[in-house]
């Protein structure tokens, strides 16, 4: 069985007498922030229709005594939320560590199958990892045309809210929004946002729209304010989001999971939705001793959708 450590690095550390520190060094992962502004379905396990109520206008007309029902008054529009099925596994043997240096942090005796060196720490930096890998598939997954089992990464099993987007504009349910000059700079980003906002339907107006957007496009957003109007301190560090001087209902939120997207989206909060079989899945791993080894695994369902692409719920600008 492949094993998920690779110690070749730490075993060339063995020829002369060496003190080495009892801690591991990881790098730093950003956080799975998404679920924090998205809808949340948990109980999916394959498809869960999201049905659009849309109510026409122009129904109501001059007073006449008979009575006349208005037709096609209201519709209904589905959308569906479908999961994929997804499993990390992960297989060590505590022995294999002993033909290095960190052979030192086991315990007394062989133990085969348990006493694994840093197991804690290992464990939750694999699972900081998955949780930024799952916040990028959030956004950045693009289904595969043939997904194998055992093979495809998580990333193309299912798609993420920008191809989703993608694929609306290309179907023409989703108009976009010109970016002025053809890319985003500190000189135009506040221009593109308030001219984003004035598309944007009257009536979700008065409420909470968060605007989605990579790290990089949020830089150039404060660099550019920062140049014309001065330093913008309406920032909310418990949401980490910023509200815009233009409407208190205008929240301007980082996403690294967008990566070095340019697209920018600005939508009521909640119109993004992300369905679970069950929560404790993607978070938690099963573990078993089986003779020499370690293993551990991860069973899940997860996937995306957006539930107002029209009426106005939902704008972007026109770079990918």
């Amino acid at each position: 069985m492949p094993l998920s450590v690779s110690l070749t690095d730490v075993a060339s550390y063995q020829a002369y007498v060496q003190d080495y520190y009892d801690q591991l060094i990881v790098r730093a992962f950003y956080s799975p922030r998404t679920l924090q502004y998205a809808t949340a379905h948990e109980g999916v396990k394959g498809k869960k229709t999201l049905t659009r109520l849309k109510v026409a206008t122009g129904k109501a007309v001059a007073w006449k005594s008979d009575f006349s029902a208005a037709t096609d008054a209201v519709s209904m529009h589905p959308r569906t939320l479908e999961v994929a099925a997804i499993k990390r596994d992960l297989s060590f043997t505590p022995q294999d560590f002993e033909a290095t240096y960190l052979g030192q942090f086991r315990q007394r005796g062989q133990n085969p199958g348990e006493d694994l060196p840093f197991e804690a720490f290992i464990m939750q930096a694999i699972l900081n990892g998955h949780a930024e890998e799952l916040e990028a598939a959030f956004w950045q997954g693009v289904k595969a045309g043939s997904v194998t089992p055992g093979t495809t990464p998580m990333a193309e099993c299912f798609d993420g809210f920008l191809h989703i987007i993608a694929d609306a504009v290309t179907a023409t349910t989703l108009t976009e929004y010109p970016t002025p000059g053809g890319a985003i700079t500190t000189t135009n980003i506040v221009e593109l946002l308030e001219g984003m906002w004035g598309t944007l339907g009257a009536a979700y107006k008065e409420q909470e729209v968060l605007i989605f957007l990579s790290w990089a496009n949020f830089q150039k957003y404060q660099q550019g304010y920062r140049e014309s109007y001065g330093v913008n301190s309406n920032w909310n560090p418990r949401e980490s989001l910023m509200t815009l001087d233009f409407s208190m209902n205008a929240k301007l939120v980082p996403m690294p999971g967008m990566g070095t997207s340019d697209r920018i989206v600005m939508t009521p909060r909640g119109n993004l939705h992300i369905g679970y079989d069950d929560f404790g899945d993607a978070g938690m791993f099963e573990f078993e001793k089986s003779k020499r080894q370690m293993d551990f695994w991860m069973d899940f369902k997860v996937g995306c959708q957006i539930a107002q692409i029209d009426e106005d719920a939902l704008v972007v600008n026109d770079l990918t």
